[in-house]
């Protein structure tokens, strides 16, 4: 899968759009089954792979915007090999996230060795991982597997992105009054 080039959805005003290229991957899970949901936005075919295959310490994760559509909200935090290109403009203009201490996404170490990578399940967690991924070796070597599931909605993104929701006064700070500013302080 080759990366990209990041469109205009979410954010409007993100310093990414049209400037860097990765792909979209979702943390999404049922919360009563811990798997992915049933059904795909994006279409017939799933690819589900090992997190620690992109989330490892070799990388950097940065987070890039928090949103909502309608209902739920989403957090995306772009991910990327410390070596990559991408590296110096998600440093000059996101803030970077501690890869083993965060809300959001982080990679957990168990004493044997072995890690695993925990999302917030409060929100949607979206990974904009900046690299090409090798989906032949990751079926080849195990660590990941395809699947068909069912389309809801479109069952794709429209190429222009779906932009966020203009009047949700928790994503939205411009929207804040400055009294409920206020209070929010002084919770």
């Amino acid at each position: 899968m080759r990366p990209y080039l990041k469109n205009n959805g979410a954010e409007q005003g993100s310093v990414l759009n049209g400037r860097v290229k990765g792909l979209f991957f979702s943390t999404l899970v049922d919360k009563s089954t811990n798997r992915p949901q049933t059904f795909s936005h994006y279409g017939p075919v799933r690819l589900y792979v090992e997190a620690h295959v992109m989330c490892n310490p070799a990388c950097n994760l940065y987070f890039s915007d928090f949103y909502c559509h309608n209902v739920r909200h989403h957090l995306t935090v772009v991910l990327m090999p410390k070596s990559s290109p991408c590296n110096e403009l998600c440093r000059q203009y996101l803030h970077q996230l501690d890869l083993f201490d965060n809300p959001y996404l982080r990679v957990f170490r168990f004493p044997n060795g072995s890690s695993c990578v925990l999302a917030n399940m409060d929100i949607i967690v979206e990974i904009f991982y900046t690299e090409t991924v090798n989906v032949s070796r990751i079926l080849e070597t195990g660590r990941g597997y395809m699947e068909r599931t069912p389309t809801i909605g479109r069952g794709f993104a429209p190429s222009s992105g779906i932009p966020k929701k203009s009047t949700c006064e928790i994503c939205n700070i411009n929207l804040i009054s400055p009294s409920e500013n206020k209070k929010r302080q002084n919770i």
